[in-house]
């Protein structure tokens, strides 16, 4: 049986939380594109404060989108066969 496989038909519930970090992961990353987008432009001097500002927005937009896939991660490793009912329990 591969690993992937689950022995018994589990109805997986909804994870309300889980889903609001796809969301943010979304968010974040469309921010880091914007972000990013004004910084590789070109055309502005690196001591500017507005060029300082948009750096370190990007850089922090960055940080959010590796918390957000560190997070995802951590929900859809409890999506594994051997914790499926532990989940399915859970109250919702």
């Amino acid at each position: 049986m591969s690993e992937l496989q689950i022995e018994e038909d589990i109805i997986i519930q909804p994870n309300y939380e889980a889903q609001k970090w796809a969301s943010w992961f979304t968010i974040d990353c469309q921010n880091v594109q914007n972000f990013c987008h004004q910084v590789f432009r070109g055309g502005q001097s690196s001591t500017e404060q507005n060029f300082i500002n948009l750096l370190a927005a990007a850089k922090n937009s960055l940080t959010e989108v590796q918390s957000d896939l560190a997070k995802l991660q951590t929900f859809l490793e409890d999506y594994n066969p051997s914790t499926l009912n532990k989940i399915n329990n859970k109250s919702v």
